[in-house]
């Protein structure tokens, strides 16, 4: 049988008292949801919970990374706090009026490498009655920065579906000699050669639209967005290593 780490928050006005009755509150929620099988990978498989009172971790993963390596399997879970200070949204643009999160659809970049990054200047829509996807841009984008930014998207979309094509046809013509049972010859070796090299090319090409893109939605993004740490106090952080 194996084991795995598992931590949840308590709220950090708890005394060490009262988060031992919440702890075992959970435990016998767990208990109830997953039954008092030894191995169901939750609190309940644990002996107890031992309270480190005085220390105080700077962040939740120092936190997780602390618990990760000292808590034992069949041992006690543990409980250390941690300050909970976040970074929160103050500022965001709209599209069409609307805040990105009602669309959730992000635009998703992709490069030869495929290394994706997500543009923040520009959202995907899928609305009635067809449902096709629709490019938003951010409203507060001025006409000229939409025109740059169009500019900037269209070409790499135009070499991004052209790089793409060059290597469906070299993986298509990979196949055919991979799984040919006559005798290979120069003629089926030639498209290996002809799309290798465009795909080579074309990718290459679709990185540089990709990096200008990228410049030039981080560029428009800068004063679209703005964030501010939020000290929300000391949290709980429980962790233990559960049988399963």
């Amino acid at each position: 049988m194996g084991a795995c780490f598992v931590t949840e928050v308590f709220d950090g006005k708890f005394t060490p008292k009262e988060l031992e009755k919440a702890y075992n509150n959970r435990v016998e929620d767990l208990r109830s949801e997953y039954g008092s099988n030894a191995y169901n990978g939750t609190f309940s498989t644990l002996h107890g919970i031992h309270v480190e009172k005085s220390r105080v971790f700077q962040t939740q993963r120092e936190a997780e990374d602390y618990l990760d390596g000292t808590c034992e399997k069949w041992g006690d879970a543990i409980a250390v706090k941690y300050k909970d200070r976040r970074e929160e949204k103050t500022k965001e643009p709209t599209f069409e009026g609307k805040p990105s999160k009602e669309y959730n659809c992000a635009v998703i970049i992709t490069d030869a490498s495929d290394c994706s990054y997500g543009l923040r200047c520009a959202i995907n829509a899928i609305t009635a009655p067809d449902y096709k996807r629709r490019l938003l841009i951010a409203d507060q984008i001025t006409p000229t920065q939409k025109a740059q930014f169009l500019k900037a998207y269209n070409a790499w979309r135009e070499k991004h579906q052209a790089a793409a094509e060059a290597n469906k046809k070299f993986h298509d013509a990979l196949n055919l000699v991979a799984t040919t049972k006559e005798p290979i010859t120069t003629e089926m070796l030639k498209p290996l050669k002809i799309f290798g090299n465009q795909r080579h090319k074309l990718r290459a090409a679709a990185d540089v639209a990709a990096l200008r893109l990228r410049t030039v939605d981080a560029k428009f993004a800068e004063k679209l967005y703005a964030t501010t740490t939020v000290d929300h106090g000391e949290q709980w952080l429980v962790g233990g290593v559960c049988a399963e």
